[in-house]
């Protein structure tokens, strides 16, 4: 699925999924089929239910 997924994109094109948790398997999975991998976890407070979360950022590049 990334690398249909990366045909869509240009040169260079960058590709970013949001996930509720960790996961080893997609960030390996993109650092084989793009040139930079970042996994950024993105911590928040949810005011409705008085406690903090913490989401991920999968970004990859494709290759130039």
């Amino acid at each position: 699925g990334l690398k249909l997924a990366t045909k869509h994109l240009r040169p260079g094109g960058i590709l970013a999924l949001w996930s509720y948790e960790g996961n080893d398997q997609l960030a390996d999975a993109m650092r084989s089929t793009m040139v930079e991998v970042d996994v950024l976890p993105v911590t928040y407070y949810n005011q409705h239910v008085s406690e903090s979360f913490t989401d991920w950022l999968f970004v990859g590049k494709c290759a130039d």
